[in-house]
């Protein structure tokens, strides 16, 4: 409820800062401010990052399997 208030207000005070970007990506800034000011440069992952993410988990898994094949 804390978070809610916060966001509303900031959101408030300088929604002209946002002008032109959707609920999304709104959220996307407020949670990239937050990590800063929490002292962590994190992007927040959104769906696209997220698959992106794990296809790049699935492709090293994938090189290491491959690597041991190659060394039979």
């Amino acid at each position: 409820m804390t978070q809610l208030r916060q966001r509303a207000i900031e959101i408030g005070e300088k929604g002209t800062r946002f002008l032109g970007m959707d609920v999304q990506k709104v959220g996307l800034v407020m949670e990239f401010a937050s990590n800063l000011a929490n002292g962590t440069t994190d992007l927040p992952l959104n769906d696209r990052s997220k698959e992106l993410t794990t296809q790049i988990i699935a492709l090293k898994s994938e090189k290491e399997v491959d690597k041991v094949t190659i060394k039979r």
